[in-house]
């Protein structure tokens, strides 16, 4: 009939208007426990004798009137909130690509500059471009590896050292003690500098490989010719 408002606005109107008893009722036993002195018990005690429990029966009706109420307030924008949610997924991995991409073109002369932490991030990014599944140990506590490498061949550990001075025996004694933590069947040191007689000689007779600045620059020339290989056009005939 004209005049007369459909079934599903009315049932709104009805389901706001309970909302709004109900809210009063909340706030009338909200300013009744304020007068009070405010301690657990009293709360307690309150809740209990208004029934103001959202574990209980009441409390699931009350849940239930409030999603109804936003499920119909909301219901025509349904499509725009999955859109907008849509995208903080893809906003927060277009800012860990875009932080990747960065420590990826850093050269050693970046590196040189870099903190630990920082020089650790970027050989997580090297060996995950050299195809192995990388695993970044704890800031601290880390028994001796930085970063934990998978591939079919096992497990390795590294230590990484950014240091401005030759890296000596100790490096080289964290990452053997670390060998049997992590269940590992290699051992590596990777460094932007390079290592004492001592060091080479220490991890040459217990089989652990040394990465120096020669070989770190190698490696990092290989993976930037890679990735330039792999963006490069086919010529247009």
């Amino acid at each position: 009939m004209i005049g007369r408002n459909p079934p599903s606005s009315d049932a709104s109107i009805c389901i706001l208007s309970i909302l709004q008893v109900i809210t009063k009722r909340i706030q009338e036993r909200m300013v009744d426990m304020m007068r009070r002195k405010y301690n657990f018990k009293t709360f307690n005690r309150t809740r209990k004798r208004y029934g103001l429990r959202f574990n209980g029966k009441q409390g699931h009706e009350v849940l239930i009137i409030l999603g109804i109420v936003l499920f119909v307030s909301l219901r025509d924008y349904f499509w725009y909130f999955v859109a907008v949610g849509s995208l903080i997924p893809a906003f927060y991995f277009y800012k860990s690509w875009s932080k990747k991409q960065s420590i990826r073109k850093s050269g050693i002369k970046e590196i040189d500059t870099m903190s630990g932490i920082d020089f650790e991030k970027r050989l997580e990014v090297m060996f995950g471009d050299l195809g192995y599944k990388v695993i970044r140990t704890p800031p601290s506590g880390d028994f001796g590896a930085d970063l934990i490498l998978e591939d079919r061949k096992g497990r390795t550990v590294v230590q990484a050292k950014r240091y401005s001075k030759p890296i000596g025996i100790k490096a080289v004694q964290e990452v053997i003690g670390s060998i049997a933590f992590y269940k590992a069947t290699r051992a590596l040191v990777v460094t932007n500098i390079y290592f004492t007689p001592q060091a080479e000689k220490l991890a040459q007779s217990n089989g652990v490989e040394l990465w120096d600045r020669d070989k770190l620059i190698k490696m990092l020339s290989t993976l930037s010719v890679r990735m330039e290989s792999s963006l490069a056009l086919d010529p247009v005939d």
